[in-house]
């Protein structure tokens, strides 16, 4: 995202990103940019804890991904196995990433 060139809500100027993070307590990170011109901040992640071991568990399935498909490329595994594989990914990835969209919506409503 950092470079990115958006334009401003609030006052329409053109905003180049500047990504910033705000440590809240112990465990809170929220990341946001802000517009030059007006200030109006853009909050665009709220984490905790529980938040950043959901993303580390969604990087695993990401990579887990990529290991089934190179065994099925260099043959150790059949096209069903692969296919099985894959699903049970896919499955395990989406429900983790709908927990952690659950979580993060849930610290935005508190932190915004």
């Amino acid at each position: 995202m950092e470079g990115n060139i958006i334009y401003c809500n609030k006052c329409g100027e053109i905003i180049k990103i500047k990504l910033r993070k705000q440590k809240r307590g112990a465990d809170i990170e929220i990341n946001y940019f802000r517009c030059k011109n007006c200030k109006e901040k853009y909050i665009f992640s709220v984490l905790n804890q529980e938040c950043r071991k959901l993303q580390r568990e969604i990087r695993n399935l990401q990579k887990s991904k990529n290991i089934s498909a190179s065994d099925f490329r260099d043959g150790k595994t059949t096209e069903d196995e692969y296919v099985k594989a894959i699903n049970e990914i896919e499955k395990e990835l989406t429900e983790t990433q709908l927990e952690m969209k659950e979580k993060m919506d849930e610290l935005l409503t508190i932190y915004k």
